[in-house]
């Protein structure tokens, strides 16, 4: 039998261990609220598995007007803040919504229908996600804060094209722990 000294097989533990359990970072869960700009219709929480110590927060809003609804809901998957944005027509004729990319963050992508089905999110939603993107000029971007978080939606109907440009403030609040683990 051969024997090990004490370093040696400690280090083979540590690097064992390593590979087994990895490494842990924990990260404040953040979300978008849109508490000022949209009444409140649900709350719940993240579905995602490794938040902690988080309490039920603003998941659904809705903005009423008179030829439209707009509705919001948060993303509950997502670890970047995101929302998901829809509409309900009251009197528009084929309505739809857009969104407006503010520098480098914003709406990135339509909700397409094998999303709708595999995840939840609404059919014909515009999803707006609050992250820098990663190449050109977005690497430096400064987040703007307080009164200038804004998300532009434009809703248009297909008989007389824009209808309203809705400028929703909202602020980034955070709910609770993620963790992030880099094991094997």
């Amino acid at each position: 039998m051969v024997m090990m000294p004490h370093n040696k097989i400690f280090a083979v533990l540590t690097i064992s261990a390593f590979f087994v359990f990895g490494c842990y970072y924990d990260y404040d869960y953040e979300y978008i609220s849109l508490v000022d700009s949209m009444d409140i219709l649900e709350y719940g929480k993240t579905e995602l598995r490794n938040v902690r110590e988080h309490d039920d927060m603003p998941i659904k809003y809705k903005l009423e007007r008179d030829r439209y609804i707009l509705f919001a809901s948060v993303d509950k998957k997502s670890i970047p803040p995101a929302v998901i944005f829809t509409l309900e027509s009251k009197s528009l004729i084929d309505a739809n919504i857009e969104g407006t990319t503010i520098r480098c963050f914003g709406f990135f992508d339509d909700i397409r229908p094998s999303e709708v089905r595999n995840s939840g999110y609404p059919e014909g939603g515009i999803r707006f996600s609050w992250q820098p993107t990663s190449y050109g000029p977005c690497e430096k971007e400064v987040m703007p804060v307080g009164e200038n978080r804004k998300v532009v939606v434009s809703v248009y109907d297909k008989a007389s094209g824009l209808v309203a440009k809705e400028e929703l403030r909202f602020d980034i609040l955070i709910n609770g722990i993620y963790r992030e683990s880099d094991s094997i």
